[in-house]
């Protein structure tokens, strides 16, 4: 209860913070603003792993696909698919860095079909494989650089 309570509020001071911002701004902040579209960016960040897709998030959203699709990228500055795989990779990360599940349940707890997927598209946004970035927690390396391009989390004017 108190964890449900807490998102929510979570949720209303983004909404407060977002409509702050000029209208022309771009982001996950920005977007969520916007009723449908924030929504749907409440439903990737609650349940990465699961299968979603664009018709799915639309219909959730209250929307149809092709609205979804167009206001989701106007508002996000990139598609419902690519938020998704970089949202499950920090998703990921976070998980590594809190917990220590091994790496076929870290995939299959994110959407992935395997382990090698999970690798590969973790290295292709982070630049190392989920192995490499666990053994560089453990020794205390400084990781707040890798990815910093990746996580974009102030608007684009």
């Amino acid at each position: 209860m108190v964890t449900r309570i807490l998102d929510v509020l979570f949720v209303q001071l983004l909404r407060s913070a977002a409509t702050s911002l000029p209208a022309e701004c771009a982001g996950w902040l920005a977007a969520a603003r916007d009723e449908q579209i924030g929504r749907a960016l409440a439903l990737i960040h609650n349940e990465p792993g699961a299968k979603w897709t664009v018709e799915m998030l639309a219909r959730r959203a209250g929307v149809s696909r092709t609205v979804f699709f167009e206001r989701f990228t106007a508002l996000v500055g990139e598609s419902p698919a690519k938020y998704l795989a970089r949202w499950r990779v920090l998703a990921a990360a976070d998980l590594l860095r809190e917990s220590d599940f091994d790496l076929a349940t870290l995939a299959e707890r994110l959407g992935y079909g395997s382990e090698d997927a999970f690798a590969r598209t973790f290295k292709r946004h982070l630049t190392m494989t989920p192995r490499e970035y666990r053994k560089a927690l453990a020794s205390g390396a400084d990781l707040s650089s890798i990815g910093a391009a990746f996580v974009r989390t102030d608007a684009v004017h």
